[in-house]
C-alpha cells in the first residue's frame, strides 16, 4: 500500500524533523510558542496557496478546503496576541507542486503530521494550558475525526497510485516537502511580539493556567 511505503521512505526525513521540532521538551515560554506557530505559519501559507492554485480539487471530487491548516494558524496566532500575522516571515523555497503527484505528496507530509497532534494538544495543555478553542486549533487539527480525515485522504491517494510513475512522484515530493520544512524550522527569524494591548491581554488570560506548572521548551 502506498501509504505504508510513503512511511517506510520518508522516515528518516520525518525523524530529523521531529528532532529539531522536540516538541515535548523544548518550550519555556509563551513567547517560544507564538514563535512556532509563526515559524508554521509562514510555511503552511505559501505551501497550501500554491496547492490550492494549481488545481481545482473540485475535478477530482477531493475536499481540499477543509484540509487548510493556515486559518487555524492564524487563529491561534490571534489569540496567542500575535494581530498582525500578515507581518511575519513567509518561506521563499517551497516545494514545487505543478502536477496531482507531487501535490499528494506534499499533502501527505501535512495530513500525517495530524495523527500525532493529539498528544501534543494534551502536553500543550498540561504545561501551558492551551486548550484547542483557546491557542490550540492548528495542533487539534481535525479534532475526533482525525482518523476519517485520514482514512480518507488515504483512499483519495490510493485512487491514483495505480498510475504509472505516480507513486514515485508522491514519495520524491513528500521527502522534498519535508526537506524544504526541515530547513525553514532551522532559521530563526526575530522574535514574535504581540501587539499592543493583546499582550497584556494574554498574559493576564494565561497567568492563572501557568502557575505551579512546568513549563516546556518549543525550540
Amino acid at each position: 500500500m502506498i501509504l505504508n511505503r510513503l512511511k517506510q521512505r520518508t522516515l528518516l526525513h520525518s525523524e530529523r524533523l521531529e528532532k529539531r521540532l522536540d516538541l515535548f521538551h523544548s518550550v519555556q515560554t509563551f513567547e517560544d510558542y507564538r514563535f512556532l506557530l509563526g515559524k508554521f505559519l509562514g510555511f503552511y501559507e505559501p505551501v497550501e496557496a500554491a496547492l490550492e492554485a494549481t488545481f481545482d480539487w473540485s475535478v477530482i471530487n477531493f475536499d481540499f478546503h477543509p484540509r487548510k491548516k493556515t486559518p487555524l494558524l492564524v487563529r491561534d496566532l490571534h489569540s496567542m496576541g500575535v494581530a498582525e500575522t500578515g507581518l511575519l516571515p513567509r518561506c521563499g523555497k517551497v516545494p514545487m507542486l505543478e502536477t496531482l503527484p507531487k501535490a499528494f505528496g506534499c499533502l501527505y507530509v501535512f495530513e500525517s503530521a495530524t495523527l500525532g497532534r493529539a498528544i501534543v494538544m494534551r502536553h500543550l495543555s498540561r504545561t501551558l494550558g492551551i486548550t484547542p478553542e483557546d491557542g490550540g486549533a492548528f495542533f487539534n487539527s481535525y479534532g475526533e475525526c482525525i482518523m476519517a480525515m485520514w482514512r480518507e485522504f488515504g483512499r483519495q491517494l490510493s485512487a491514483y497510485a495505480l498510475k504509472p510513475g505516480f507513486e514515485e512522484a508522491v514519495i520524491r515530493a513528500a521527502i522534498d516537502t519535508l526537506v524544504c520544512l526541515d530547513q525553514w524550522m532551522a532559521g530563526r527569524p526575530l522574535m514574535i511580539e504581540p501587539v499592543g494591548q493583546a499582550e497584556n491581554q494574554v498574559s493576564e488570560k494565561h497567568t492563572t493556567r501557568i502557575q505551579g506548572q512546568n513549563i516546556l521548551r518549543l525550540l
